[in-house]
């Protein structure tokens, strides 16, 4: 059942309200400052709410004295859930398509910081309504319902020890997608239950796809725990005695752009460094491949010099060997928001 009625667009601005609202709890001791989220084509504006009445009484409020249109509308505050006879800090989300007359209400229980025991997401989101009102004027309109597809492949190499290594590349200008697609691939090779994979899965992010700041990081840092935690996951690694390792490769300034880079190249002879000496020539054609099939990386000058030391390499050891490129399971019938069960 697709909770969204195949609005993309929807799905794309509800999670990132939830991510947001959980990055705005996440180091402090008590309740985050409520804010509402409007988008309008491709710009996005963020309200908060400083008040201590009822957080969607200030909303609506604020939507009757606006005077623009909005294509989708996130509300995120804090309350209270039971859970197993037991209350839960939640984050609250409501999200709405401004085009359809009823919105969306989820639910993500959490431990805050104040517990002593760190913050820590708790289960998985769960909608609890489909019945919102939507608190301002409908809108005829059947446009910005859909975003960009993201972007991956990848390549499975076989390390010097006969174990499997995986390493995929990545891109979409929004973590919370990315964060489903990590979290899909990485059950999909899980599951897979090969005898010979060693447990290492590597997701490197292309460049200028995804700004990678504090709260994407933090995203996938919370990703990473909810991964360990999986059932599949914790029974893969009591199965085959071996631990699960993702490891996320974000873009980084090129070391000629850094100020200490530049002062030790004024001050020393330039010395040629060979970057892939190290690496074993079957891993080497292995990236040699994965980085001819990214979209950017002929046409940017670092993709370009990447490409050109590497083939370089290969041709001085005149040898060969050779690796398996895999693409995702496309025939999991799994929608986005599923990332969240």
């Amino acid at each position: 059942m697709d909770l969204f009625d195949g609005n993309r667009k929807l799905e794309e601005v509800i999670f990132t309200g939830m991510d947001y609202a959980l990055w705005s709890r996440h180091d402090i001791e008590g309740a985050f400052t409520p804010f509402m989220m409007l988008f309008k084509d491709e710009q996005r504006r963020l309200h908060r709410v400083v008040s201590a009445g009822d957080p969607n009484e200030m909303f609506e409020k604020m939507l009757q004295e606006d005077t623009e249109t909005y294509d989708q509308i996130v509300m995120c505050f804090e309350g209270r859930v039971s859970h197993n006879g037991e209350k839960h800090d939640a984050i609250i989300v409501k999200g709405f398509d401004t085009s359809h007359p009823k919105g969306l209400l989820f639910v993500q229980r959490f431990r805050g910081k104040e517990s002593g025991e760190g913050f820590e997401k708790l289960g998985n989101p769960a909608l609890y309504s489909r019945e919102e009102k939507l608190p301002t004027k409908l809108v005829a309109r059947t446009s910005n319902k859909t975003i960009p597809e993201p972007y991956i492949t990848g390549v499975t190499i076989t390390k010097d020890n006969g174990l499997l290594r995986h390493t995929w590349y990545v891109g979409h200008s929004n973590a919370s997608i990315l964060s489903n697609i990590i979290f899909d691939t990485t059950l999909n090779i899980v599951e897979r239950k090969e005898t010979n994979f060693s447990g290492e899965i590597e997701f490197k992010f292309v460049p200028g796809m995804l700004k990678i700041g504090e709260f994407e990081k933090f995203i996938f840092s919370q990703l990473r725990k909810q991964v360990k935690k999986r059932a599949e996951v914790i029974q893969w690694e009591n199965s085959f005695s071996k631990s699960l390792i993702l490891d996320f490769v974000f873009e980084e300034e090129p070391e000629e752009n850094k100020p200490e880079a530049a002062s030790e190249k004024s001050s020393q002879p330039e010395t040629p460094v060979n970057e892939y000496a190290g690496m074993s020539t079957e891993v080497l054609r292995g990236e040699l491949r994965t980085t001819l099939s990214i979209p950017w990386a002929k046409n940017s000058p670092e993709g370009a010099r990447r490409i050109a030391a590497m083939q370089a390499e290969l041709e001085r050891r005149s040898a060969s060997s050779s690796t398996q490129v895999t693409e995702p399971d496309n025939n999991k019938e799994k929608k986005w928001w599923q990332f969240w069960k």
